[in-house]
């Protein structure tokens, strides 16, 4: 991440590592201003959210919807009030989804899957050497 986070510097980014977003700022014509922070709050010309499982804290900040409605592209039906967020934690082993499931609107694979480990991998089996 080291590299990453250097060439948004370098592209003229900050980076405040360790501060704690409670609220995001806008003007009075809707667009954000500025980001509150355990640290204080910092202006800002754009902001990128990069929250990972936690987007939908920065989402609820934004009070955009907390539902939307998904169509059925083969039966035309809409299903209403699904919840925009789902977590989907990992443990130990694999995570059996069918990969059909994830398709975009064109019929491809999406081209990123992001998990981040905060913490290393736990597991509460042990060797004989442990």
């Amino acid at each position: 991440m080291s590299g990453l986070a250097a060439k948004a510097e370098a592209a003229g980014a900050t980076i405040v590592a360790g501060a704690e977003v409670t609220a995001i700022r806008e003007d009075s014509s809707g667009a954000i201003s500025s980001v509150e922070t355990s640290l204080g709050n910092i202006s800002c010309d754009y902001l990128i959210i990069c929250a990972g499982p936690w987007v939908r804290d920065a989402w609820k900040m934004l009070e955009l919807p907390e539902t939307i409605s998904i169509k059925n592209k083969a039966e035309g039906t809409i299903t209403n009030d699904i919840p925009m967020w789902t977590y989907w934690p990992l443990q130990e082993g694999t995570l059996g989804v069918d990969p059909s499931m994830q398709l975009m609107n064109d019929g491809k694979l999406p081209p990123v899957v992001h998990v981040v480990l905060r913490r290393g991998a736990v597991t509460n089996h042990h060797s004989k050497t442990d």
